[in-house]
């Protein structure tokens, strides 16, 4: 197998290997019972490696972002008014007591107002989409749910009591640091570290998407832990996975809509699409009931799902373009 067709074996096949060793890996870590009495420090071991891939592979990422490409665009504005506009519509129906399943509202709410999370780039990359200015739509979305989710959610009803001000600084330090922290040391790196940043942008341009795989892997077997655990009957299950379903396609499609008006299909998809679901199921918990959050869980199974099809369709897609002369398909 020539180097070519490995890296694009690996590019189509990685995500869904990793969905499915999260899946491997959780379900020995619950059988074998001579883990017991390690079972608290391999949690707390693994949950604490998360943050430092996440840093790494953002780091690496932006590291490849040009600033001067970093501008605010059109499509920026129209999906952020999604992200904000619909919650705040269910929102107003919830405080009306417009609907008789409160609980579902509640995690359609989450899983449109959660932000886009910070290493969509990655796969945008992956997909020929544009990384910069993914990277930008991301800065904003997040800015726009931290200042929006605690004066949603308090107008919907939930169960925090705290104020305006304390909740949009907790929002702010669970969202902030992994975004600016890599972005600030990557723009640094370009000037003052050039030998580790040339490096990084030629050998090491690929390690952020199986630094996301292996962070993917873990994030999975968390996922699959808040199922298997969830004290819900399986038909209330199901139908939580339906809303995760219909909410995931629902904004990749949206978003891939809008992104299309101004040559950007893929990275506008990513950007309303892609969730911050570690996020999403913080917000679920903190706010709102269990059904939230089993919501927000199956959202990222379906998530992760629909990037690994277009990983694996983009080959394919590919090979049309050459046959016709055309050069991959890459946004700019």
């Amino acid at each position: 197998m020539h180097k070519n067709q490995f890296e694009l074996f690996v590019r189509k096949y990685t995500l869904l290997a990793s969905i499915g060793m999260g899946v491997i890996l959780y379900v020995i870590y619950r059988h074998l019972s001579f883990l017991n009495p390690y079972k608290v420090q391999i949690k707390a071991l693994v949950l604490d490696i998360v943050p430092f891939l996440i840093f790494g592979m953002l780091y690496v990422a932006f590291c490849k972002i040009d600033i001067k490409s970093m501008r605010l665009r059109m499509w920026h504005l129209i999906l952020i008014i999604a992200q904000i506009g619909i919650p705040f519509i269910i929102g107003f129906m919830l405080s009306k007591d417009y609907v008789s399943d409160r609980e579902v509202y509640e995690g359609l709410m989450v899983l449109i107002i959660c932000p886009t999370a910070a290493a969509s780039a990655i796969i945008t990359g992956k997909l020929g989409g544009s990384e910069a200015s993914l990277t930008s739509y991301t800065l904003v979305s997040n800015v726009a749910a931290a200042i929006t989710i605690p004066f949603i959610f308090a107008y919907a009803g939930t169960k925090v009591t705290a104020s305006f001000a304390d909740q949009m600084i907790l929002i702010a330090n669970k969202v902030f640091p992994m975004i600016l922290l890599p972005l600030l040391l990557a723009f640094v790196s370009r000037y003052i570290l050039k030998a580790i940043h040339s490096f990084l942008i030629t050998t090491g341009k690929d390690l952020p998407f199986y630094m996301w795989a292996l962070t993917l892997t873990i994030v999975t077997a968390q996922v699959a832990s808040t199922l298997v655990n969830a004290s819900v009957d399986p038909a209330t299950m199901a139908y939580l996975a339906f809303i995760g379903f219909v909410a995931c396609i629902g904004q990749y499609v949206f978003g891939k809509f809008v992104g299309n008006f101004y040559a950007q299909r893929v990275s506008a998809g990513q950007g309303l699409g892609q969730k911050n679901v570690v996020f999403a199921i913080w917000l679920a918990a903190t706010y709102f009931s269990q059904s939230a959050v089993i919501a927000a869980a199956c959202y990222m199974i379906f998530q992760n799902g629909f990037n690994a099809l277009q990983l694996f369709y983009k080959d394919t897609y590919d090979k049309k373009r050459a046959a016709k002369g055309l050069k991959p398909y890459q946004e700019i």
